[in-house]
């Protein structure tokens, strides 16, 4: 069976994720599992898609059911992060992403009306703005914690 851009639909996930639960359990922080020993039990290379896709839902099951952020360790494994790892994780993402809805509010924002219907004019002002406003507030919130008193640890 075909999805919605040709692609196999494939076989679930969770057979192979139950093997890696069962396998690793709740790894603690700051482990590493190194991408030989997800192999052996998964009985699949990891240059393959599915050892891609399962190893994806089986981190996400992490989060989502343990609170455990991995990363991945070039050439190594998956670590789960500590919570300073978690910090810097999440920063370089928000940093990613607020990039990207820039990048789409100034694009949309250069596109002509020609063409357009009034939907699409709406659409176009929505993201634009909407970007604009996201990056002020982003703006002042970062001067705003610039402005506050050190933490003590």
């Amino acid at each position: 069976m075909n999805g919605k851009w040709g692609f196999s639909v494939g076989m679930p996930t969770d057979v192979d994720v139950r093997r890696l639960v069962d396998q690793f359990g709740t790894p603690g922080i700051m482990t590493l599992i190194p991408y030989a020993d997800l192999e052996g039990c998964l009985k699949m290379r990891r240059d393959q898609l599915r050892f891609r896709t399962v190893t994806a839902a089986w981190r996400k099951k992490l989060e989502r059911e343990h609170n455990l952020m991995t990363v991945a360790v070039p050439n190594e494994g998956f670590r789960v992060l500590d919570n300073p790892g978690r910090v810097d994780s999440v920063s370089r993402l928000y940093k990613h992403g607020l990039r990207r809805i820039m990048k789409s509010g100034e694009r949309a924002l250069r596109t002509p009306d020609n063409g357009l219907t009034a939907e699409q004019r709406r659409a176009r002002d929505f993201v634009g703005s909407t970007a604009g406003t996201i990056k002020l507030q982003a703006a002042i919130e970062a001067r705003r914690m610039r402005e506050l008193p050190p933490v003590s640890a």
